[in-house]
């Protein structure tokens, strides 16, 4: 079933719900209402009659009273009769002349009599038809002088408001009716309005599932349908991040793969072609070279089984007291041959007496092994990369470390995402192939070792990495 037709079935069963349980609620008020009015005029005319009544009996115009009577019973159908008895209960004037001057014997008549207030009661008459009697005294000089009666039929009262509350109920039916069509539509509209913004997220997640990234869903409702749009949108933007992510992924692994790989290939070639004499001239270099592009895949390997490690929480940190400067001095050691190719100078400004720091010294190492290399690689020929150490005064049982390059530098825009995984961030110089996973192992060597690193822009150009290490267990 369709959401639209689901949610318009749903909806039409709630307001046929409601238009029934409203129209039961007006309709049994109504009937309550009409009743309780229709109980007033009674009292209303009872009283009215028992003023008539004595107003008459003072004058003794009986006359008077007679067609008084007879004037509101032909006014009035559900009027059965009415009279007025004097205080010895006897008939002073009648709707039906023949019991005039009769005395009256009826208990509710001696109970009219010993009271001086309007009082009632249902009784059957004769023939069987159901009366509501209304007897009211007149009360002169303090004492009851006489008693004016009324009585209603009850079937014909009935009669009477059945007839007005069919009208009532037709007019009911016919507001629930017109009120069910305007839900209809109302319903219709409302149902539009929330599948259409539904079908336009369904295109859009279908062509982002077709691979077409640059999808853009237009949703400018201003509600919860336009956020959840503006978040498809920005999903589709880390898709495409994603996949030029991949993209560059693929392919600098393809050149750290193929590149030491193809030189293996090359030398091997050319020392089976030389034979034993050929490998006497430089088959020496030549094993040098292809263990140094054997190491080179070694470490890729590594990144990509620590990567792995961090992702799934099992990198293991043996966090043990040792001094800073011989680790870096023998870092740098390694890369002294590749910086005076590239004319780079390398200073390490760390004093003698900057307290040991307590961290994995095999991590740490390999953290400024990665740090120094991408300084080396982003910095130009005659460039400066100094590496520094302070102890954090203002910061608590910390030191400071810099590793500051004179390279391209980072643009503002790349570097929120410096540190992650498989990115590459293009500086302002000439691209340079890498896998994108250095920093992000460097990031997660220094969480885990309780410090912090962040990066910015040098100061002179270049980029700079400032971390910090704790110098007491944590």
């Amino acid at each position: 079933m369709k959401l639209r037709t689901k949610f318009s079935l749903i909806v039409g069963i709630l307001v046929v719900l409601l238009l029934v349980v409203t129209a039961v609620i007006l309709f049994v008020f109504e009937k309550r209402g009409l009743t309780e009015d229709v109980r007033a005029g009674q009292t209303v005319l009872a009283k009215n009659l028992s003023r008539v009544s004595r107003d008459c009996f003072l004058r003794k115009d009986n006359m008077f009273l007679i067609n008084y009577l007879k004037t509101i019973k032909r006014n009035d159908d559900t009027i059965v009769y009415a009279f007025f008895t004097d205080g010895n209960n006897r008939v002073f004037a009648h709707t039906n002349p023949s019991f005039l001057g009769e005395m009256l014997k009826d208990a509710f008549g001696e109970k009219a009599l010993r009271t001086q207030k309007l009082i009632y009661e249902k009784r059957t008459g004769s023939d069987g038809e159901k009366v509501l009697d209304y007897a009211v005294p007149v009360v002169l000089t303090g004492s009851v002088r006489g008693i004016a009666r009324i009585g209603f039929s009850e079937d014909i009262v009935n009669k009477n408001i059945s007839a007005s509350m069919n009208k009532i109920g037709r007019r009911i039916l016919i507001a629930a009716v017109v009120s069910f069509l305007v839900a209809l539509a109302a319903i219709f509209l409302v149902s539009n309005s929330i599948v259409k913004p539904i079908r336009l997220l369904m295109c859009g997640a279908e062509l982002i599932g077709k691979g077409k990234l640059d999808t853009k869903i237009n949703l400018k409702s201003g509600d919860e349908f336009a956020a959840l749009a503006e978040k498809f949108n920005d999903m589709s933007e880390k898709l495409k991040e994603l996949d030029e992510m991949k993209r560059d992924f693929t392919s600098s692994v393809t050149h750290e793969l193929r590149s030491p790989l193809g030189a293996i290939e090359t030398y091997i070639n050319k020392m089976l072609d030389g034979g034993i004499d050929g490998f006497k001239e430089t088959g020496f270099s030549d094993l040098f070279i292809m263990k140094n592009n054997a190491a080179r895949l070694s470490r890729f390997i590594d990144d990509l089984l620590d990567t792995a490690k961090i992702e799934s929480g099992r990198m293991d940190v043996d966090a043990k007291f040792f001094k800073l400067l011989p680790v870096v001095n023998d870092v740098v050691e390694l890369f002294v041959p590749a910086a005076k190719e590239k004319n780079v100078v390398i200073a390490v400004k760390i004093p003698k007496t900057l307290p040991d720091v307590y961290a994995d010294k095999e991590r740490i190492r390999q953290v400024f092994i990665n740090l120094i290399s991408n300084a080396l690689k982003f910095t130009p020929s005659e460039g400066r990369v100094e590496i520094s150490a302070t102890y954090l005064l203002s910061g608590g049982d910390f030191v400071e470390i810099s590793v500051k390059d004179t390279g391209m530098g980072i643009p503002p825009e790349g570097l929120k995402y410096i540190f992650d995984k498989f990115r590459q961030v293009k500086g302002e110089g000439k691209s340079v192939k890498g896998t994108g996973l250095g920093l992000f192992i460097v990031k997660s060597i220094i969480d885990l070792s309780g410090g912090s690193i962040e990066v910015k822009s040098a100061v002179g150009g270049g980029t700079q990495f400032s971390l910090t290490l704790p110098i007491k267990k944590r």
